[in-house]
């Protein structure tokens, strides 16, 4: 299936940070080429690499001279600031991967309190194994690296899917305290590990 660009462009404005969020997220295997995109559905846009993804509410984005529909779209940076980007969006042919399939909608939190990431490496080294004594699910650690990319989102609600089994290969969720921003981790499988 090839994806083809239509003529339906967007102006997009964005906060820097949540940018990066996303894009940290984007695959760039070309390989995979329907998860080089950005994709918006049910209420969010996102990215995902196939072992991971992340979402941000539409609430969070400001679309200039359209709505964003659900669908595929190819983004575009056109001027950046230190706190905001503005962005071309393009709708593209294709279909989005479906988020619904492995996002659960019933969730519980696995910790009373959030978790904070902090600047230093240990600090984040210490919360992936806080994360593996909770769940015993190995993560990879720049996946975590991403969580914290600004302090106003270093804290973070981890939650799973209800019926969580620690030897049901489900993902874990990263809640932001708003939950406005998302990210879905899939662990390692204990044969990856």
């Amino acid at each position: 299936m090839e994806i083809t660009t239509t003529n339906t462009v967007t102006k997009l404005q964005i906060r820097t940070d949540l940018l990066k969020f996303l894009n940290s997220a984007k695959s760039t295997d070309k390989l995979r080429y329907q998860l080089n995109y950005y994709h918006v559905q049910n209420g969010f846009i996102f990215c995902t690499d196939g072992r991971r993804a992340h979402r941000i509410k539409l609430s969070e984005v400001n679309p200039i001279g359209g709505q964003l529909e659900d669908g595929v779209y190819n983004l575009c940076t056109i001027e950046k600031t230190k706190f905001m980007s503005v962005c071309l969006v393009s709708k593209e042919e294709g279909v989005s991967p479906s988020l619904e399939s492995v996002w659960p909608t019933a969730l519980n939190q696995i910790r009373p309190e959030p978790f904070s990431f902090g600047n230093e490496s240990m600090t984040i080294t210490s919360r992936l194994l806080d994360i593996f004594s909770l769940t015993e699910r190995a993560l990879n650690i720049d996946f975590i690296k991403d969580l914290h990319y600004e302090k106003k989102f270093s804290i973070w609600n981890i939650c799973v899917s209800k019926g969580f089994d620690k030897d049901n290969g489900k993902p874990l969720i990263f809640l932001s305290e708003s939950g406005n921003v998302q990210a879905l981790i899939l662990p390692y499988k204990y044969n990856q590990v």
